[in-house]
């Protein structure tokens, strides 16, 4: 009935009575969790929250339900401690947001493995949601992310910033220009991240006829599946200019043009939580990361 994010939302809605605060502890959108919340009602037949402009008041439904809820969480999380208890002494977690890991080439994994042969790095892509929660429970050591929300139980470590580009096929005419304007792509077909899309596009104060000046025809933040498509010439892709850490990523028969609208990038960062206890292998990747990424 209920998914484990669902769970989390609703427990973290009603902790909080607030769609907006619950959002920012959850470094998700305000409208994403409010729709949650009501797809989740309309899910079940039954209304969890009366609204009101103080703020939310919860059902008796959702009285009961918070507290089955929170044992199964409870419980999950007593799951993830026992198992994470087990993990051999030398082992890492590193869980990243939107497909970072792709930004770090093959050598950068390649040199920490020759340097650190007893260190075991366990590498996973999750939503910013499920990353964040696991670093606050102590399931993983730390999080490559985009997102530098200002929250007490972590620290952030800025690392490099990234530009977005548009990846083109050269036998598109577009492929000549040195740089490509956001209204050079009114009448073609798109392939990327359309959150991240419209994100940028409101923070730019980018203004079209229509609520959203693409025809996308792929909405995807995988690079392996965007460079096929391109390279088979079906659309120019915007995405992160990995090509400027990862240059593994580039092709023959495609071109890399920047954006004209400069302003278009975004922060990377490396994020642990404050409680976590101070461990030499944990010192040894940071330092390994913020050396190589000041470097290249």
């Amino acid at each position: 009935m209920m998914n484990q994010t669902q769970l989390l939302y609703f427990l973290e809605v009603y902790q909080c009575r607030n769609i907006t605060r619950a959002a920012e502890k959850l470094h998700i959108s305000r409208q994403s969790l409010s729709g949650c919340i009501r797809d989740l009602e309309h899910k079940i037949n039954v209304s969890l929250f009366e609204r009101s402009k103080y703020g939310l008041t919860p059902t008796e439904y959702a009285i009961s339900l918070s507290k089955h809820a929170q044992t199964i969480k409870n419980e999950y999380d007593q799951i993830m401690c026992q198992c994470d208890s087990k993990a051999k002494e030398h082992h890492l977690r590193i869980y990243a947001t939107s497909m970072l890991l792709e930004l770090l080439p093959t050598e950068f994994y390649e040199k920490f493995i020759s340097l650190y042969p007893d260190i075991l790095l366990e590498l996973q892509e999750l939503s910013i949601m499920q990353a964040f929660d696991s670093l606050r429970q102590k399931r993983c050591d730390f999080i490559l992310t985009t997102d530098s929300i200002d929250f007490s139980d972590f620290t952030w470590k800025f690392l490099f910033h990234v530009k977005y580009v548009a990846l083109v096929n050269k036998k598109n005419p577009l492929a000549q220009k040195e740089c490509i304007r956001l209204k050079d792509l009114q009448h073609e077909k798109i392939i990327g991240n359309s959150k991240e899309l419209h994100y940028l596009l409101n923070e730019s104060n980018y203004t079209f006829n229509s609520d959203f000046p693409f025809q996308m025809i792929l909405d995807t933040s995988n690079t392996t599946l965007t460079r096929r498509l391109t390279k088979e010439n079906k659309g120019i892709a915007l995405l992160w200019d990995y090509g400027m850490y990862n240059r593994e990523l580039l092709d023959d028969d495609l071109v890399i043009l920047p954006l004209y609208e400069r302003f278009w990038g975004t922060n990377i960062y490396l994020v642990e939580n404050k409680n976590n206890s101070i461990d030499v292998n944990k010192s040894k990747f940071k330092e390994y990361l913020l050396n190589y990424t000041k470097h290249h």
